[in-house]
């Protein structure tokens, strides 16, 4: 045997919902300016003069009122602000090293071969990453490392300052021999000879003078080698410069610090070379041309992002593969990298980032059908969001012209574990035209606002449809005709709920093909006439109208006889209220055992 079982499916929560993506705060919107410190790795922040140092995610490194230099062999110096002292130094992952306030020596405070170089009461001397010092001893001076190599300036005769000669630091700790090298043949010489050498340039080269002349010196392999310059059919004695003048006047002191020496070579020709502060060498010009030493260059790092700033000056927005995902509300939008965007709001930088795989849903009524039996349905609407976003601050608004109105007063609000919410009771109005059958009505839009994050406002759909809950039924024991006029009463019942009180309504009776007139008898009952029946069928409607509702339309259909005398049959009506074959109603699928 088999039973039947009715089931009534409620409609679908995702009817009476919206979901959309979300963005959030990876630094909040309080900096004065920010900016990348080392590219793809950290970022500095200064509000009111404090420097903070984060990870590109917005994990916090660093924070100090001084001055945080450029990053360089993954440590940054830092510099008091007041008097230009180095207070220590940071490395990538936060770590503070701290230094007895010392100088900068040569405008130069930074890592280089994993030395930074200081200067203090004593003379100079170099701290290494670990924070361990190296003191320079009988040195009168010494320079900063470059490509491995840090030129030194001492005496023979310390106390008296006499018999000067340059000598390397190098960074791995090896000696530099003193030997010459030409054509095959190796020639040694003393330290004191050594009157003169450079720092080492970008291509790897540095300048000595030797005895007199000048040699260039290879760091990859430590040779030195004679400069020579000139016709190249000359001996190498002939091309091979040399110092012009006596020692004095050897070496130059520029205004910018830095040291030019001046040399001879050929028949007469000159030559200038000009070296940095550092000793680095920068420029050389010769009677036959010249040589430009570049500065040690640096790659330009991009960065891949799905984002891009759309809008007007003062006001943008960020689009996320070429779609709109938050509305123009930004001063300024900065560097974009993967889903992340520095952005100015209210004159203050933060870093916003947009979450594809996070979105927060919008609901009313908990996402069921709607029956609206009045002007207005008390309900309540509901915001979802992530347990990653807090309700706390969470905002939503609707238009009062939509026919939805927020009590605002209401809003109560709840953060899970799970996830948060927002509630709001609201009041939702009758569309004008909403019909009898489920359809789908939009509230739009519904704007959502949390942690001083706009995004657009988006349409929150319902399903819902007017539902007569007025019965219109005629009286029979109260039906007349009469030569081809009919009267007859209905009966007009409200099914009210508990406590329901009563809603004023009116009616109206209208009819195509025939004449109606219709009269009140008492707050639920009329009596309607109609004329000019054919015989037949005829119809009218009957029109139940609740104050600011759509009307509810109840068709009846009067059936007419005529009289017969040859049959002695007199004239009949009928009338039978007419119910319309339902449409778009909610499904009531039929399950068999």
């Amino acid at each position: 045997m088999k039973k039947i079982l009715l089931l009534l499916i409620i409609g679908a929560v995702s009817c009476g919902s919206v979901r959309a993506q979300l963005a959030k705060w990876v630094l909040p919107p309080v900096y004065d300016s920010i900016s990348v410190k080392v590219d793809k790795k950290i970022i500095e922040t200064d509000s009111l003069g404090i420097k903070t140092l984060w990870t590109m995610d917005g994990g916090r490194l660093f924070e100090t009122e001084h001055v945080v230099l450029p990053f360089k062999e993954g440590l940054a110096t830092v510099v008091r602000k007041d008097n230009g002292l180095m207070t220590g130094f940071v490395d990538m992952s936060g770590k503070f090293t701290s230094l007895p306030d010392v100088r900068i020596a040569y405008d130069n405070p930074y890592f280089n071969d994993g030395y930074l170089i200081f200067q203090d009461n004593k003379g100079y001397g170099y701290y290494r990453p670990d924070g361990s010092i190296i003191r320079t001893v009988n040195v009168e001076t010494s320079y900063p490392f470059h490509h491995g190599y840090a030129p030194y300036l001492a005496y023979g005769q310390p106390d008296k300052k006499k018999d000067p000669y340059y000598g390397y630091h190098t960074a791995d700790g090896h000696t530099v021999r003193l030997r010459i090298y030409n054509n095959g043949d190796v020639t040694e010489f003393a330290r004191e000879e050594l009157v003169f050498l450079s720092g080492i340039s970008s291509d790897g080269r540095g300048v000595a003078v030797i005895r007199g002349r000048l040699y260039w010196f290879n760091a990859t392999d430590s040779t030195f080698e004679p400069m020579l310059r000139g016709e190249e059919g000359l001996p190498d004695r002939k091309r091979h410069l040399i110092l012009e003048g006596d020692y004095g006047t050897y070496f130059l002191n520029l205004p910018s610090g830095g040291v030019e020496i001046r040399a001879v070579y050929g028949k007469k020709n000159t030559a200038i070379l000009r070296f940095d502060k550092e000793l680095v060498p920068v420029h050389f010009i010769f009677n036959d041309g010249e040589i430009t030493f570049p500065e040690d260059s640096t790659v330009s790092v991009s960065y891949a992002t799905s984002l891009s700033s759309y809008g007007h000056e003062g006001s943008f927005g960020l689009s996320m593969y070429s779609r709109q995902v938050l509305p123009e509300q930004f001063e300024s939008v900065g560097l974009m990298y993967g889903d992340k965007a520095f952005v100015k709001l209210d004159g203050k930088w933060g870093i916003i980032e947009i979450l594809p795989d996070l979105d927060f849903r919008i609901s009313i009524n908990k996402g069921r059908d709607i029956a609206f039996r009045h002007q207005t349905f008390e309900t309540q609407m509901r915001l979802d969001l992530p347990a990653g976003i807090s309700a706390k601050e969470a905002r939503l608004d609707v238009p009062d012209s939509t026919g939805c109105i927020l009590d605002k007063t209401s809003r109560v609000t709840k953060d899970t574990e799970s996830g948060n919410f927002v509630l709001y009771d609201c009041t939702l109005d009758i569309p004008a035209s909403l019909p009898d059958t489920i359809t789908r009505i939009s509230y739009s839009p519904v704007s959502l606002t949390y942690d001083g994050i706009s995004m657009f406002g988006v349409p929150v759909q319902v399903r819902a449809w007017h539902l007569k809950y007025y019965n219109v039924d005629p009286i029979d024991s109260e039906t007349t005709v009469d030569n081809g006029v009919a009267s007859f009463t209905v009966n007009i019942n409200a099914q009210r709920n508990v406590g329901e009180g009563d809603y004023p309504f009116e009616v109206r009776v209208e009819a195509d093909s025939i004449s109606v007139n219709y009269e009140k008898i008492s707050e639920t009952r009329y009596k309607c006439t109609v004329y000019n029946l054919k015989e037949g069928d005829n119809s009218l409607n009957i029109f139940v109208t609740e104050q600011g509702c759509p009307s509810a339309v109840f068709p009846f259909e009067i059936t007419y006889t005529k009289p017969v005398p040859q049959k002695k049959e007199k004239e009949k009506v009928v009338i039978r209220k007419r119910t319309p074959a339902p449409k778009n109603v909610p499904s009531t699928p039929i399950l068999e055992i």
